[in-house]
């Protein structure tokens, strides 16, 4: 090999070593800007590198955190799920996506997203890269909406009342249990606009104008009206709905209930009869009756009280 040729290879190396140092900077760049924790790994899964954010927000220096002490951050209910999902990764050369928490610098835990692959080449796991972002509030909101949801199923089957709810149009999306035991018809036939099938004729007209009008204008919902149980029978329900509004002012959902008002109605018929035979024989003896309410200091009397004297 001549000098010239030595030359040219030297300067072709350098060039290589240039390149190679200008794309670890790069690398460096690109990672230490990102507000998540990303790490490189060896074939056999050992930390080779971590990024300046992961220091940061674990507090921890890069001798602590090599040859495997990273763990340490991890959650202890949490670490021996982790190992399993990462040593299954490893043996079978595969991406794997895992929530843990990790310790953060103020001793705090806080649920972290991570997703790990591995950078194959020539059919050989070459390195591993992952991420982990902080995902804590996103998980502290789904678990409030479990619970939330989990009280509302509990309300829901608690309650006597029949509870709905719909869409901003008016289409029913869920019904309560109770829904179901009483009407006799399955989800299936329920959701939608199923909830008029079991209105009776009567008073479906009624029902459907006023819901309409609820929809339209967004006045809460109010309409008495009979409900056909499973075995075909007809009860009296006070149907009520409230429409929940967003910050805009727009109807996201409503919430109804169908409360069993047929021992009332009934009362009250009853109690009608017995007025109309009493004013019948108070007539018919050419008698009256009147009434005194001592603490509201009201006067009230039967229509024949006014056709003897001419009040």
């Amino acid at each position: 090999m001549t000098t010239s040729d030595t030359t040219s290879r030297i300067a072709e190396l350098e060039r290589q070593l240039a390149a190679v140092s200008e794309s670890e900077k790069r690398f460096r760049s690109l990672t230490n800007a990102s507000q998540k924790s990303m790490m490189m790994a060896d074939p056999a899964g050992v930390a080779i590198f971590f990024n300046d954010f992961f220091y940061f927000y674990t507090g921890l220096r890069e001798d602590d955190a090599m040859n495997g002490n990273w763990a340490q951050i991890v959650h202890p209910a949490d670490a021996a799920e982790f190992a399993t999902k990462r040593n299954a990764a490893i043996d079978s050369r595969s991406p794997y996506e895992f929530r843990v928490r990790f310790r953060r610098a103020d001793g705090a835990y806080r649920w972290h997203l991570g997703r790990t692959a591995p950078v194959i080449e020539g059919g050989k796991v070459r390195s591993w890269v992952g991420t982990a972002s902080d995902i804590h509030e996103l998980v502290e909101t789904e678990r409030a909406l479990r619970e939330s949801e989990a009280r509302f199923k509990l309300m829901t089957e608690s309650i006597p009342q029949l509870v709905w709810i719909s869409l901003p149009q008016g289409s029913v999306e869920f019904y309560s249990p109770r829904w179901y035991a009483y009407t006799g018809l399955p989800p299936d036939e329920s959701r939608g606009e199923g909830w008029t099938k079991v209105i009776h004729p009567d008073d479906l007209a009624e029902t459907l104008i006023a819901w309409k009008k609820s929809t339209e204008t967004g006045v809460p919902f109010s309409v008495e009206q009979r409900l056909r149980a499973a075995d075909g029978t007809y009860r009296w329900f006070l149907a009520k709905a409230q429409p929940l509004v967003d910050e805009s002012g727009a109807i996201v959902r409503w919430y109804g209930t169908c409360t069993d008002i047929e021992d009332q109605k009934r009362f009250q018929s009853e109690t009608r009869v017995i007025s109309e035979r009493l004013e019948i024989a108070l007539e018919a003896g050419r008698m009256g009756a009147w009434e005194l309410d001592l603490h509201a200091e009201k006067l009230t009397w039967t229509p024949s009280v006014s056709l003897l004297y001419g009040i």
